[in-house]
């Protein structure tokens, strides 16, 4: 079933919508929710809330990609999942490595403060409109799926050292590139 027939069949609101959800990006989504949470029991309760939410949303929204929607619902749940539990006393280190790596991005200062989010958004595609689609996919697959070095060298075809060296290059760009871009505008204090 195609992604238009699937979020017609949740605009008219079947059930089977849900079915057609899970059949076809069930997998892709556990994937997603498992490299955040790690758990199973978290993993299927994220994968049932995902198909909750996105036949909450679904009448509000017509996504251009379903697949990208129902991942994106599937990260931030999964994410959230993790601060619920508390993941970083619990031994999930992820998403505390994910958080000092981001802090090398924009500047330690900037963690401890609130970000425009759409400004944040903006830039950071702006950053990597410029950057080489190696470069582009090796940062998204580290800092939007949380991949280790070793999974995104395997899963590319690359030597882990090469993608260690260009995460820190690009690390090192990012932040210029965020500095040069105007950032004290687009950092606000925590109210």
């Amino acid at each position: 079933m195609t992604d238009i027939d699937i979020i017609r069949l949740l605009w008219i609101r079947d059930e089977i919508a849900i079915e057609e959800l899970e059949i076809n990006y069930g997998h892709y989504c556990k994937q997603i929710s498992w490299e955040i949470v790690q758990n199973r029991e978290d993993v299927s309760e994220c994968l049932n809330d995902t198909w909750w939410k996105t036949w909450c949303s679904i009448p509000e929204n017509r996504p251009d990609s379903l697949r990208a929607y129902v991942a994106r619902i599937t990260r931030n749940l999964s994410l959230n999942k993790i601060i619920h539990n508390k993941a970083w006393k619990r031994g999930y280190g992820k998403i505390s490595v994910i958080e000092q790596e981001v802090g090398d991005l924009i500047g330690e200062d900037a963690i401890s403060r609130m970000i425009d989010r759409d400004d944040f958004v903006q830039r950071l595609n702006g950053f990597l409109e410029k950057q080489t689609r190696t470069d582009r996919m090796i940062f998204v697959l580290r800092f939007w799926y949380m991949d280790t070095p070793r999974e995104i060298a395997k899963h590319m075809g690359l030597k882990e050292k090469n993608v260690y060296n260009t995460l820190y290059q690009m690390r090192k760009r990012f932040r210029v590139y965020w500095e040069q871009s105007g950032k004290e505008d687009t950092v606000y204090e925590k109210t």
